[in-house]
């Protein structure tokens, strides 16, 4: 590997590919790093200095000179370690000056901050030279939203803090003009959790995944705390928030205090209203829940470069799927990720971390699938349009005559449907065939075997099952009933005497956004309740769906 030194002003003054040793990381949630250690001389000492910068091409980001060490030692002679961070730790120079309130977008939550504290301070001293703020168009970004106080804090620990608890990261970049560019950024998911990027998988069946360690814990959980803020005694003010699933009630409700008493009322001149310093008492306490989680981590040493590539399969901050020998499944981030140069070659290898642990409640227990013997079935509670898209991996164990496996529509007074407004698929026996409807476009031939396995994916207008698809006409229409899923809603019943029978594994609903994204409204997973009832389990809004139909759902 080869370092380009660069002066104050980033024009390279040298290079650099001469060392025993090179550690270089970038990472997603904070400022990388490097080390160089290396023999020591004065050429070296007058080319690297503090404050230089250092540019790799295998990386996007500037690394700071900061700390120059020089050992000496008569067998093996003076050897010099030169360390620093990347250009993010700029932020590290900067507290938050003025007492700070923000409500709104977290994007521009954390653009206010930067520009109050480093772009633009009122104080013409306290601008960072050459640093601008680039907006971030991605809806992951511009959705989500920050209220949040600060007095005093370092600027860039709180955006260390505020990216980290919203799963996104940040870097500042160079541009052409040599300006530090700051912009905020969100991976790609590449898990089993979506169905728009090819899948990344670390597992030993891939020959990719050296070793591993899974740790599930309850110890730290907490599912609500009460939030104290200004006053004293029976004055003082107070709020309560609750983890994502829901207090809970007897043991399994976990109680616990967050002193918010550094959160002021009065904003300069004015008073904030009740309502919205409640609101900001909620945000710290519901930050605080987000550091007494149920913790649930897999950790494991990569095979470098084998099956996936850094930056070509995936990149900083994408999500990938993590699978261990005993099946066991999770989820992580890419927060890091390491090269490293000495006597014994190059290496390249990332770090995962796990993501907050976002699952069921205390008493559910998540199973492969839930299965249907022909009474059951389950009313999803959405009403699909044009821009509905369904993702679900099902498997059939009979071959009845129709069969019908999720939809909604209207009848006419013969028992027909009423088109534009249907959204279904089932399969038709006699014609050895599925079938399914648009709006006001009838099926056309998908000529898929029916029993056993499939990924059927009716994306609006394009229903795939497996690897073959069918393209209807675009059209815009709403259906006037939810969705069913093991049969078919008709006029608020089931279609057929006999509803799907077979093995549901996962069954995810999604909307479009008017970006063009994909919005997820529904994420099913197969469970059983506390009560011994199978049935799904909706990881979007926390809810049980139980079996609408008659008889009972069984599973494993």
């Amino acid at each position: 590997m080869e370092l380009l030194i660069m002066d104050e002003n980033f024009a390279g003054v040298s290079t650099l590919d001469i060392f025993e040793s090179l550690i270089w990381t970038d990472r997603y949630y904070a400022c990388g790093d490097f080390e160089i250690y290396m023999p020591c001389s004065e050429k070296m000492l007058s080319t690297l200095k503090q404050d230089m910068y250092l540019y790799l091409r295998e990386s996007e980001h500037i690394m700071i000179i900061e700390d120059i060490q020089i050992d000496t030692d008569v067998e093996d002679g003076a050897h010099l370690t030169v360390t620093g961070r990347s250009l993010e730790s700029i932020l590290d120079r900067r507290v938050i000056w003025n007492l700070t309130t923000l409500s709104g977008g977290l994007q521009a939550g954390i653009k206010q901050l930067l520009n109050e504290n480093a772009i633009a301070p009122s104080d013409p001293a306290r601008t960072i030279p050459n640093l601008i703020f680039q907006d971030s168009v991605d809806s992951k970004i511009t959705n989500l939203s920050l209220n949040a106080q600060y007095y005093g804090e370092n600027l860039y620990d709180v955006i260390c803090e505020v990216c980290e608890s919203n799963e996104i990261g940040f870097k500042i970049t160079l541009n052409e003009s040599n300006q530090m560019v700051f912009s905020l950024y969100a991976g790609t998911d590449r898990s089993y959790e979506q169905t728009e990027n090819p899948y990344v998988i670390f597992s030993p069946g891939f020959d990719n995944l050296l070793n591993s360690n899974y740790i599930s814990s309850k110890k730290t959980l907490k599912t609500v705390t009460m939030i104290t803020g200004e006053g004293e005694g029976s004055d003082k003010k107070k709020a309560v928030a609750e983890c994502s699933n829901g207090a809970g009630s007897g043991l399994n409700r976990r109680e616990m205090h967050t002193d918010a008493s550094g959160i002021s009322q009065t904003d300069g001149e004015n008073t904030i209203p009740d309502e919205d310093y409640t609101a900001l008492l909620q945000r710290q306490g519901i930050d605080e829940l987000a550091q007494n989680t149920r913790t649930e981590s897999f950790e494991g040493e990569v095979s470098s470069g084998r099956t996936y590539t850094y930056g070509m399969d995936y990149f900083m901050g994408d999500i990938v799927q993590n699978v261990n020998e005993f099946n066991i499944k999770a989820t992580s981030r890419v927060t890091e990720y390491i090269m490293s140069q000495d006597e014994s070659g190059i290496e390249r290898y990332p770090t995962f971390t796990s993501r907050p642990y976002v699952g069921l409640p205390d008493g559910y227990t998540q199973l492969q699938y839930i299965e249907s013997h022909g009474t059951e079935y389950i009313d999803t509670g959405f009403k699909p349009n044009q821009n509905t898209r369904v993702v679900a991996d099902v498997e059939f164990l009979t071959n009845p005559v129709d069969n019908d496996f999720f939809g909604a529509r209207s009848e006419d007074e013969e028992g027909m449907p009423t088109l534009p407004d249907e959204f279904s698929i089932w399969f038709n026996v006699t014609n050895n065939r599925f079938e399914d409807s648009y709006g006001s476009s009838k099926s056309v031939d998908i000529s898929v075997g029916y029993l056993g396995r499939h990924t059927i994916d009716k994306n609006k207008n394009v229903t795939s099952v497996d690897s073959t698809s069918i393209t209807h006409d675009a059209q815009t229409f709403s259906t006037p009933y939810t969705m069913y899923v093991f049969c078919t809603n008709s006029e608020g019943a089931p279609y057929n005497e006999t509803n799907t029978i077979g093995r549901l594994y996962s069954f995810r609903i999604y909307s479009s956004s008017e970006d063009g994204n994909d919005l997820l409204i529904r994420n099913f997973i197969p469970v059983k309740n506390p009560d011994g009832e199978y049935g799904l389990y909706d990881l979007v809004d926390g809810k049980f769906y139980s079996n609408a139909g008659t008889g009972a759902f069984t599973g494993a």
